[in-house]
């Protein structure tokens, strides 16, 4: 029998009309692990192992926003291999690098306030005064994103000042 646990998400489900606040998930197997290690795109791969250690619901993981998934992540590493995440960092003023123990655990993030509502509005911007109207990525736009930039790449292999990555990013990004 495989170990589930309950992630809480970031978003308490506000920004979801068929799930939950919580996510229930069960530890990784051979399977995922091979999925893993063999995928090509991190966010396809990591999409697909989400759906298949889900439990309970056959919401579609790639409608979660990214802050969602980042934090079903961290549960699922938690649950297959355990809280202890070993690291190495690099002071960034002597340069020295260390060996550096995080518990999984304690790593904490941010909710969603309970009256949060998508989209949402940023501004006004300071020189044009104009507000814009945003939503938050989900999934599937970063995985349509990795696969237009990877495309473009293959066209364009040494015109990095032209990467479409941001704009795309933009592009989905914005409502109006």
């Amino acid at each position: 029998m495989l170990i589930t646990e309950v992630c809480e998400l970031p978003s308490k489900g506000l920004l979801y009309s068929a799930l939950g606040s919580t996510l229930e998930l069960r530890a990784m197997t051979t399977i995922e692990e091979r999925m893993r290690l063999s995928g090509e795109n991190f966010w396809s791969t990591m999409t697909a192992i989400l759906n298949r250690c889900k439990v309970g619901t056959d919401y579609d993981m790639s409608n979660l926003t990214d802050f969602d998934f980042f934090a079903a992540l961290v549960k699922l590493r938690i649950i297959s291999y355990g809280n202890n995440y070993k690291t190495q960092a690099k002071c960034l003023k002597c340069g020295k690098e260390q060996i550096v123990n995080v518990n999984l655990d304690e790593v904490r993030c941010s909710m969603l306030e309970d009256d949060f509502v998508e989209p949402f509005e940023i501004g006004p911007l300071p020189m044009s005064g104009d507000i814009l109207t945003c939503r938050f990525l989900r999934l599937y736009d970063h995985i349509s994103i990795s696969n237009e930039v990877n495309n473009w790449l293959k066209k364009h292999p040494n015109d990095v000042m032209n990467n479409p990555e941001y704009t795309l990013t933009m592009e989905k990004m914005l409502v109006t």
